[in-house]
């Protein structure tokens, strides 16, 4: 083997040592909490699709949004006599990821209720739903999921309970560091010691 073509291979082996670009999977499951006080007679209630994030192919810089991500209630049970009462609850999103290695995160946020009475029975009401994004998930391989969480509103007239979809968007904005494969490790190995021996000779020549 000539001294260029030598070189070629050592470079080869060496980017076949380090890996090569690839799609992430990303699994994991969410759960919805409502953080905010117990004694307010607002109440958020959640549930997470977990499906969307079971075994999530990402490539890097990929953006991926799902509608029904999470579906929201909130039950507000204190109206006011005549007039408005407006009340606010801390709520979040909490995430176990297990692929590509562990890692947990939360995106936080804010539901506030709003309703409107009349001789204390409640004929309209309206609140919203606030997301502190995005939430950035630092995996143990170095890989970084971007989490947001869509704000929304509701609107309801005649009832204390509200159901409401949040769409969820995941980017991964760092890809995993990649791990070399034991043949790419042998590969290169081969590879700088044939370049060794040839710069020998070369020597001695």
């Amino acid at each position: 083997m000539t001294f260029p073509k030598l070189l070629a291979f050592t470079g080869l082996a060496a980017c076949l040592a380090v890996g090569t670009a690839q799609a992430t999977i990303i699994s994991g499951t969410g759960t919805f909490a409502d953080t905010g006080s117990t004694t307010n007679k607002l109440n958020f209630t959640g549930t997470v699709n977990n499906a969307d994030i079971t075994d999530l192919n990402l490539a890097l810089g990929q953006t991926i949004t799902f509608n029904d991500f999470l579906n929201i209630q909130a039950t507000d049970t204190a109206a006011a006599f005549i007039g408005i009462a407006t009340r606010q609850d801390s709520i979040a999103t909490n995430f176990t990821f297990t692929l590509p290695t562990a890692a947990t995160g939360s995106v936080t946020g804010k539901g506030t209720d709003s309703t409107y009475s009349l001789a204390g029975d409640v004929f309209f009401s309206d609140g919203k739903i606030v997301w502190k994004n995005p939430t950035a998930i630092d995996f143990t391989d170095g890989a970084i999921l971007s989490i947001s969480l869509a704000n929304t509103t509701f609107i309801t007239g005649g009832t204390v309970a509200k159901d409401v979809d949040v769409a969820a968007t995941f980017q991964l904005t760092k890809a995993p560091i990649p791990v070399p494969e034991p043949g790419s490790f042998l590969l290169l190995g081969t590879a700088l010691a044939g370049l060794g021996l040839v710069l020998r000779r070369r020597t001695k020549a």
